[in-house]
């Protein structure tokens, strides 16, 4: 699982250089080499790793998704994705069989591209997907630590599955910001009078 983690961490790494602002860019990479830190840090108990973890994650969630003024409906879209989030996670962890369904990483990708609908700048989009699985998987830690059963819930696989969705969150948008720039283009070579090739 470490090396998963890893491997899908330094692809977005490398897609944000090329497809990310650059005002986004120093945050995300802080974010990310922090996240590679705290990936499998020795000095940490095993019991307070996941409180460490989720709440980088959400420390980090919270920054990005206040970058930008939203309205104050808006905000309820961090609670209700937690709460999301936090159903399907204790359904996959109660019945693991859905973790080899095929269609798993097209939901993933499907989920993802719901957040371009819901949310319209990258800095929402990535705050809230941060959020939306540190929150949940917090949720399901406290659901889960009611019956005593807190050890079924891995900060580890929290963490590879939101750098699995910035992956995909980030193709999406560089798609976006290509498909632009080939219309903007194509606009003005019309205005000019030539072809587009």
């Amino acid at each position: 699982m470490p090396a998963t983690f890893y491997w899908i961490t330094w692809m977005v790494v490398i897609i944000a250089c090329f497809f990310a602002n650059t005002y986004i860019r120093p945050r995300l990479y802080i974010f990310l080499c922090l996240s590679m830190c705290l990936y499998n840090v020795p000095f940490i108990q095993e019991t307070d790793y996941i409180f460490v973890q989720t709440g980088f994650f959400l420390l980090f969630g919270i920054y990005f998704w206040n970058r930008t003024r939203r309205k104050k409906w808006e905000h309820a879209w961090l609670l209700l994705s937690s709460i999301g989030y936090s159903a399907v996670w204790i359904i996959h962890i109660i019945h693991p069989v859905w973790a080899v369904f095929p269609g798993i990483s097209l939901l993933l990708a499907g989920v993802v591209f719901s957040l371009r609908l819901v949310i319209r700048d990258l800095e929402g989009r990535i705050g809230l997907w941060i959020f939306m699985n540190a929150g949940g998987s917090l949720l399901s830690y406290y659901v889960f630590s009611l019956y005593t059963e807190e050890g079924l819930v891995e900060s580890g696989n929290m963490m590879t599955l939101t750098m699995k969705g910035l992956f995909i969150l980030f193709i999406i948008y560089g798609v976006e910001r290509m498909k632009q720039s080939i219309n903007k283009k194509k606009r003005s070579l019309r205005k000019k009078g030539s072809a587009f090739v």
